[in-house]
Order: C-alpha cells, then sequence, then structure tokens
C-alpha cells in the first residue's frame, strides 16, 4: 500500500488538470502569426501544455492564445463541470500499483550516479584569449515592478536566487527549503517552488517534505534543473534534478542523478552551482570541480578542477561560454568544445566577481574598489575604473552601459563613476534584468521584489549629466582645456607616449593647450626588480616553467586643477600578464623586449571625461527599500 500511497501523494503535488484522449487541433497564438497542430495534454488556471506532431511537448500561457482557443478550453472546462451519470459507485479492492517515474524520482529509491570519468580541461596555464564572437542573450525580460509576498520564513530556512521562468510576462521562480540541524531537530525539513510576477499568485507550486534548491531554468525548452534532498546544514550529499511543466505551474521531475562521492563518508560532495546548457545538458560544479553532463545518460563530457569561487561561476547568454573567477582575472572556456580560450588578466592580485554583459560583448569583474570591463571582441579593456568605496557584491548588469553592486551601487561605466547607492535587504540574493533588479526580502514574510533600476532621481541626475557641462556640479567636462606633462625613464620613446596621450584626451573631448589651470601628469618609472614564471606553449603541450628576473615600467596619470588631485589612475605594470613569442624567440629574450614601455599604453588609458566636483562625488544619492518601493535619502 505504501507504493499507492507514494503515488497519490504525487499526483497531489502535481495539481494541473490532465486531458484524457483530446484531439489534435490547430493552436493560434494571439497575433495570429503563429499556428500549431498539437493535442492538449493538461491545463492549469494560468497556461496549457501541447503535444506537437513531432512528439515534443511545450507550455504556452493562455494569455497568449488566440480567442477562439480561449473559448475553446472555456467549453472544456464546462463539460468538465457538468453533471456526470456515471460518478460514484462502490469502490472495488485496490491491487498495489507501483508509483510512476516521476514519483519515484522524488522518492529516491532507484537514483544512478553520474558519471565521473570523462576528459579533464586544464585552466593553470594563463595563455591569451583570442577575439571571442558576441554570445548575447536571446530574450529580453519585460519590467514590471512588484512586491508579492511568499511565506513566513524562520532563520534556517533558505532562499534561492530569483530565476527568470517567462521573459514576456515576465514572472520568475523562487525555491525555499530547510533542513533539520542540531540545534532545531524538531524542525521540518521541506522544499517549496514559487511562480511570482505582477499578476502571480504566491501558493506553492510545489511542497515537498525533501530540500530542493532551484538553479536555472532554461525558457527555450522549458526545463529547470535544482538540488534536491541535501541532508545537513551545509547543504551537502544533494542530488541534481531535472524538471518540466514550471513555466505551467505543474513541475515535475523527468530526471534524478547522484552526484559523485554522495556514498563516502565525511565530506559529502557539495552542488554550488548549476546551470542548463540545453535540453539535456548542464554544466555543474560540485565540490570545486566543474562537470559538464548529459543528464539523460549521465555521462560525462570532461571536467575542470580547483575552481577558486564556485557559487561565482557564469555563463554568457546561449551558454557558449563559461567564465571562471581566479586570482589575477579570470578563465574563460568554450563549454560546447571543451577549451580552455585564455584568462583575461587583471593588474591586481584580488579574484574578482564576473559578469557576461546581456549583448555577449563584454565581460566585467569587480574586485575591491575597483572594476575592469573586457571588450570580448577585440579583447582590450574598454572601461575601468575606482568607485571610491569597496564596490561589494556584483548583482549585474542593469544595461550595457551600467553595472549593479551591492556597496558601490549603479555604476554608470560611459561617465567611469558610481551615480547612486541602491541598498537591498541585508542577505538579499538578487538578479538583475533590463530596467531593474528581482531581489529576495527573507523579512515577515519573505518576498520578492521588482524594483526599478535606474529609478526617476537616477535619471534626472544622468540627464543633467548627458547634456552637458554643469558648472555647479563638474570640475571637468568636454569642451574644457588641458594640458599636458609627461616624466618618464631612461629608454621610454616620450614622444610617442606624449602624442598617443594627446590623441585620447582629444577623442573624449578635451581641447589641449599649453599653460592651462587643470594639467595632466603621465609618469613613467621603472619598478623593482621582481622573478617572474612563464611557459612556452607548443599547441596544447605546454613547457616547464622558466624564472625570469625582470623590472618592468609602470605607468602613473594623475589630473591636477590648480595643484590638487582630482583624479588619478594608479602606478600600474605596463608588463603584459601574458606574452607572445615572435617565431625562434626565448623567454628571456621577450621578457628583455617587453621591459621597455610600450608606447601605446596611454593612448588606450580609459580616461573618465567628466569629473564630479568632491562634494558632489561625495554626495550621490541614496535609496534603500520601504514598503516594496524605494525611499531616496
Amino acid at each position: 500500500m505504501r507504493c499507492v500511497f507514494v503515488l497519490l501523494l504525487f499526483v497531489s503535488l502535481f495539481h494541473a488538470e490532465a486531458i484524457a484522449q483530446a484531439p489534435r487541433r490547430n493552436w493560434k497564438d494571439s497575433t495570429g502569426k503563429f499556428e500549431v497542430a498539437a493535442e492538449l495534454v493538461s491545463r492549469t488556471d494560468n497556461a496549457v501544455r501541447l503535444k506537437k506532431t513531432d512528439g515534443r511537448v511545450v507550455t504556452v500561457p493562455i494569455e497568449k492564445l488566440c480567442d477562439a482557443d480561449k473559448a475553446y478550453l472555456k467549453e472544456l472546462n464546462d463539460d468538465k463541470n457538468a453533471e456526470n451519470p456515471f460518478a460514484g459507485g462502490e469502490k472495488m479492492a485496490e491491487k498495489e500499483t507501483p508509483p510512476s517515474d516521476s514519483g519515484d524520482l522524488f522518492e529516491a529509491k532507484t537514483v544512478k550516479t553520474l558519471s565521473s570519468v570523462g576528459r579533464e580541461v586544464f585552466i593553470n596555464i594563463d595563455e591569451p584569449v583570442k577575439p571571442l564572437k558576441p554570445d548575447p542573450t536571446p530574450y529580453k525580460a519585460k519590467f514590471r515592478q512588484f512586491a508579492r509576498p511568499l511565506e513566513n520564513l524562520d532563520a534556517y530556512a533558505r532562499v534561492s536566487q530569483p530565476v527568470l521562468i517567462d521573459p514576456e510576462v515576465p514572472y520568475f521562480a523562487v525555491s525555499t527549503h530547510r533542513v533539520a540541524n542540531n540545534v532545531r531537530k524538531e524542525l521540518e525539513t521541506f522544499g517549496r517552488l514559487y511562480l511570482v510576477g505582477e499578476s502571480k499568485r504566491t501558493e506553492p507550486v510545489l511542497d515537498i517534505d525533501q530540500t530542493l534548491k532551484l538553479f536555472d531554468h532554461h525558457v527555450k525548452s522549458g526545463l529547470s534543473l535544482a538540488a534536491i534532498g541535501v541532508n545537513r546544514p551545509s547543504e551537502r550529499s544533494g542530488d541534481i534534478v531535472l524538471l518540466e511543466g514550471l513555466a505551467a505551474g505543474t513541475p515535475k521531475p523527468i530526471a534524478r542523478w547522484r552526484t559523485p562521492g554522495w556514498e563516502k563518508p565525511g565530506f559529502k560532495p557539495k552542488i554550488e552551482f548549476a546551470r542548463l546548457i540545453d535540453a539535456s545538458t548542464a554544466l555543474v560544479c560540485v565540490n570545486y570541480s566543474v562537470y559538464l553532463w548529459d543528464l539523460q545518460t549521465g555521462e560525462l563530457d570532461y571536467f575542470i578542477k580547483r575552481v577558486q569561487r564556485p557559487s561565482e561561476l557564469v555563463v554568457s547568454g546561449t551558454g557558449k561560454y563559461l567564465a571562471i573567477p581566479a586570482s589575477n582575472g579570470a578563465y574563460l572556456i568554450d563549454v560546447a568544445k571543451g577549451e580552455l580560450l585564455g584568462k583575461l588578466p587583471l593588474t591586481s592580485s584580488l579574484t574578482p566577481d564576473v559578469r557576461f554583459s546581456p549583448d555577449g560583448k563584454m565581460l566585467a569583474m569587480t574586485y575591491g574598489h575597483e572594476y575592469t570591463v573586457w571588450d570580448l571582441e577585440t579583447v582590450r579593456v574598454k572601461y575601468e575604473g575606482h568607485a571610491g568605496i569597496s564596490i561589494g557584491k556584483f548583482h549585474g548588469w542593469i544595461d550595457n552601459s551600467s553595472l549593479l553592486t551591492g556597496l558601490g551601487g549603479l555604476i554608470d561605466l560611459e561617465h567611469g563613476m558610481p551615480l547612486w547607492r541602491y541598498s537591498l535587504p541585508s542577505g538579499s540574493a538578487a538578479t538583475t534584468v533590463s530596467g531593474g533588479v528581482i531581489a529576495m526580502d527573507k523579512g515577515s514574510p519573505t518576498t520578492m521584489l521588482s524594483l526599478q533600476v535606474p529609478h526617476k532621481a537616477v535619471d534626472e541626475l544622468k540627464q543633467r549629466l548627458d547634456d552637458g557641462p554643469l558648472d555647479d556640479m563638474l570640475l571637468l567636462a568636454p569642451g574644457d582645456e588641458v594640458s599636458v606633462t609627461m616624466k618618464v625613464v631612461e629608454g621610454v620613446d616620450q614622444e610617442k607616449m606624449l602624442a598617443g596621450l594627446k590623441r585620447n584626451l582629444a577623442e573624449i573631448g578635451w581641447k589641449v593647450v599649453d599653460n592651462a589651470e587643470t594639467v595632466m601628469v603621465a609618469e613613467v618609472t621603472r619598478g623593482k626588480e621582481e622573478e617572474m614564471q612563464f611557459r612556452n606553449m607548443f599547441g596544447s603541450i605546454f613547457s616547464r616553467a622558466q624564472t625570469v628576473k625582470t623590472r618592468p615600467c609602470k605607468a602613473t596619470l594623475k589630473l591636477t586643477q590648480n595643484g590638487k588631485t582630482i583624479w588619478s589612475h594608479k602606478g600600474k605594470s605596463m608588463f603584459p600578464p601574458v606574452i607572445q613569442l615572435k617565431e625562434g624567440e626565448a623567454v628571456s629574450d621577450a621578457v628583455k623586449r617587453l621591459e621597455k614601455a610600450d608606447p601605446k599604453y596611454f593612448e588606450r588609458a580609459n580616461i573618465p571625461p567628466k569629473i564630479l566636483k568632491p562634494e558632489f562625488a561625495s554626495m550621490i544619492g541614496r535609496s534603500n527599500v520601504s514598503n516594496g518601493r524605494w525611499r531616496d535619502w
């Protein structure tokens, strides 16, 4: 009888209305542009699941159907509510019925282990990245502002990061879960899934008696990825589960796998990152190793060991590239080929937060007080700057010219400065979309917030900056006059460097003249002798590391006005983090060649075209959340 109970429990979890023997018919969307021949599989109050002639099942919101299809569904509903002359009757003795495959997946009785046999992709070599084709996000989510309460949670419960489900409506999914622990053993263990949007009801679409943490949703295939069954407060020893039907409010497990090492005592596996690349392929990080698995067969394509920050891994728009943060930069991986594309370097030794831009053309890194944005098409730094304070958590891109960070606030890349400090609820898991941020507030009750970024006050500030020079706010703006001085060490081609710097200043709109009160001071110095290690590469084979002593040049820029520094670009090594040897050249010879200052260094330097007065730079507006909206102060 236990099997019958499990089956009934599973049926109660997924409450979509099943449609028996529904005839095939032509379905049209509300625009009349699209049509498909399909059978109605099931429906909820908000969506239908249609089985197409090729056997694939698609989930469609009812609001996107044409009026004739909506009328057809209403007739089906009226027929369902009609008096049934065959209802009732005496119940026969039940036979034990085996649970459905999906129910068994939730019960985890016969779950197989994902393979750990595959090729290893090595990322311990800092080779240069070649120009890449952009991989933009394939959809742009519409923005709607809302605040939707979910449930009251205690301090022991966890909330996932919001995941975009439907970019058109739009709405999002979030999971809540709790694991029993030694402090409060009587606490209920649960896993719940919610669909939330401007007009979405906030009752859970899934509520089971074991943990479930949502990681990703693949919009094109309609499949979702979650971890299930973690069994300790550190959230270890969980399984991977693939779900279908979440967009329709009827999530159903179609595959479940254990991760390698689940049966070992002591240090159980921990899943910290998981992304669906397509309908069956997933990148999953388990215990600091990244795996590319086929979730239909359980086979492993490749794996990458010893990633530094598993929870900060990111993939580009359609999953073409994987970025792995590391000391001094970020490695890029071609996901489909399982090949190292190289490393985008930083001059800092910190491990950055990284995010791909919505258009797929850039990769932003934030670290400490600074940010660097790489143009992937040219493999050159496009923007870099100093936020003035610790940047904190990098939430993501708001659009292709602004970043949202936890402490640095909204950073405008075109103006090279923070525009506004946005304070999200403490510990909030957030997802950025075009025009806003989706964040979870673990208050009472736990609430999903959709907040506009930038909001009206920032739009007005940005418009003032865009309109032109403002004497009351700016120390320097395009059209203003600057002069240039340069001091270099012996052996540096000062004439070429000076000409490049002047071209740079002219391009951002400043007038380069003699004897201006605003002076750009450029300096090239020789650093202390240091040891550096290099490897030569022949095809895919790397030589042993060679240690070479070198004294690289360092460059500094400083903008002064009436003797006071109003902007600076601190001294950075001009030595490239990755060297490319010429044919027949030894590493030691290349080092001597590159010890010389790059004559185009200052021509490429990122200099903000507008410099705020200190009193305005220190008085950037702030907003925190109050009653589901921004409150300025």
